[in-house]
């Protein structure tokens, strides 16, 4: 588990784009993906904050955490939510956890050159980096690991191929099968 400083001035505001997209399976708390939490009121945050359960208390997403995201990458102003993930990453990649860009509104609001500068930037870094898309609700994002797919453009330095790539992973993401979230109680809330 990837823990960083939470940095000065990054609190989430107005913003709840994790009280929707993500599950949350707890005995206090479960709730589907893609569903808005009962405890979130939109534009004002949680209303149990300060009881809220472990899990939302241990969860950061990658703009409270990463310096080079600026106030634009705020999951509720970019459509893009950067969380950390372990899993499916490919052997030769020594560095953890991957960074997943999930695609929290279907598009991204943010600079088109901005987003594919900052992901050839960690590909050029060797950072693992999946393009994550929200599914249906009740289900993961489906996600898919750009690495390899961006290599050359990103050693080539072609920003327009490097964007043709993601947008090529995109629809991938959009024709592919996503995974449903199974709760290990029935869902709380709406």
């Amino acid at each position: 588990m990837l823990t960083l400083p939470i940095l000065p001035g990054r609190d989430c505001g107005g913003c709840t784009v994790c009280c929707t997209a993500l599950p949350v399976d707890e005995p206090a708390l479960r709730k589907q993906a893609g569903v808005d939490c009962e405890q979130c009121d939109a534009g004002a945050g949680c209303r149990i904050y300060a009881r809220r359960p472990q899990t939302c208390r241990d969860y950061y997403c990658g703009w409270r955490v990463l310096p080079k995201l600026d106030d634009a990458w705020r999951p509720d102003r970019s459509g893009v939510m950067v969380t950390f993930d372990d899993a499916d990453i490919p052997p030769g990649y020594p560095i953890r956890p991957a960074f997943k860009l999930m695609m929290t509104a279907g598009t991204v609001s943010l600079d088109v050159d901005a987003f594919a500068g900052y992901v050839a930037g960690l590909v050029d870094a060797k950072i693992p980096v999946f393009l994550s898309l929200r599914g249906p609700e009740g289900h993961f994002f489906a996600k898919a690991f750009l690495n390899e797919r961006l290599a050359v453009p990103v050693q080539l330095r072609d920003r327009g191929a490097v964007i043709a790539a993601l947008e090529a992973v995109f629809a991938i993401l959009q024709a592919g099968e996503f995974e449903p979230v199974t709760l290990s109680g029935p869902p709380k809330g709406p």
